[in-house]
């Protein structure tokens, strides 16, 4: 009855998750905050406006509290939409280590080839192993792809499967190579 009388959820669509009960007395707070304790839901207090506030943040609990007064359309329509933003937090998050990882692959990818580069104009490729060759064939012909695709197009590049780990394995020699023939990395 409190609740009907001086409640509210927000939209969960459009903002935080939020719960309130306006309160008069420190006795009704103190009432409904123990009530919800009984069924495991966390509720606070704050003083707004010369009144009394309870509220409740956790969404989970917020779901309780709907569940446990019958409010079971509401209840759907706040899981719905909670879960809306739950899915549409972790596609963003995925999209973010997406692209941080493209990001970190583009900036590899162009060190190494100015690493190549710097090696053919220094010393040559003369000296190389084949297996240093067919990397460097394999990354100057394929400037955007990270180690994964590298391995995968290897076959097809240089007329021989090379795995990931021997693709990086090389990548490393090259690195240690340019940096012993002078070569400094930009900041």
């Amino acid at each position: 009855g409190m609740f009907l009388a001086k409640g509210s959820v927000n939209d969960p669509s459009k903002s935080n998750y939020h719960l309130e009960i306006a309160c008069d007395y420190q006795e009704e707070v103190d009432y409904i905050i123990n009530v919800l304790a009984e069924y495991g839901i966390e509720a606070s207090m704050v003083d707004r406006k010369r009144r009394l506030v309870v509220y409740v943040k956790k969404s989970e609990q917020i779901g309780d509290f709907l569940k446990l007064i019958g409010a079971t359309n509401t209840l759907f329509f706040f899981e719905n939409e909670r879960i809306k933003r739950d899915l549409n937090n972790v596609v963003n998050r995925v999209l973010n280590c997406d692209i941080a990882n493209s990001d970190r692959t583009q900036m590899a990818s162009l060190r190494q080839l100015k690493q190549i580069k710097f090696i053919e104009e220094r010393s040559g490729f003369g000296n190389l192993s084949n297996r240093l060759m067919e990397v460097i064939i394999l990354r100057t012909n394929h400037p955007d792809s990270s180690l994964s695709e590298l391995s995968e197009l290897s076959e097809e590049t240089v007329g021989r499967y090379l795995s990931k780990s021997h693709i990086n394995h090389c990548l490393r020699d090259i690195d240690e190579m340019a940096k012993k023939l002078g070569y400094e990395e930009e900041n």
